[in-house]
């Protein structure tokens, strides 16, 4: 049993750690920091503005962080305010952001049609639902829902 947890931890912790470096490397093209990729990504869902909350939740990232990559990203003009007033202000790409957010995405389906290149579209169906009922159910196991 240990070691079927020492293979999924690890295999998760090099994805992760792979996807982090390329993200990195793409968005030096941009001049940008790698941790911002992702921001700048599920913005890009966002088109209509998002929470620094909600940004956070979707990214996994600490408020810190998300406030602070979001006043950097104000900054250099990538992202501004949507709404006004002191709290659920929410935050939207700027055209540039936009146009930054395109060829990261160009660049993710790039990536992830290449990594998939040796699995059929039935394993690929299977891999996700196997990933998302694994993250659901560590889910329970944090929340306290279930105990082991």
């Amino acid at each position: 049993m240990i070691s079927r947890y020492e293979k999924l931890s690890s295999a998760i912790s090099e994805i992760t750690r792979l996807i982090n470096r390329i993200s990195a490397e793409v968005m030096k093209d941009y001049g940008l920091k790698g941790s911002w990729a992702k921001y700048i990504l599920v913005m890009k869902r966002h088109r209509t503005g998002i929470t620094a909350t909600r940004l956070g939740r979707l990214c996994e990232r600490n408020k810190s962080d998300v406030s602070r990559s979001l006043s950097e990203l104000e900054e250099l003009g990538l992202v501004i305010k949507v709404t006004s007033g002191r709290y659920r202000v929410k935050m939207a790409l700027t055209e540039r952001g936009m146009e930054i957010a395109d060829g990261l995405s160009l660049r993710a389906m790039e990536v992830i049609s290449y990594v998939g290149k040796d699995i059929k579209d039935e394993e690929r169906e299977i891999f996700y639902r196997l990933l998302d009922s694994i993250a659901k159910n560590l889910e329970e196991i944090e929340d306290g829902k279930i105990t082991v």
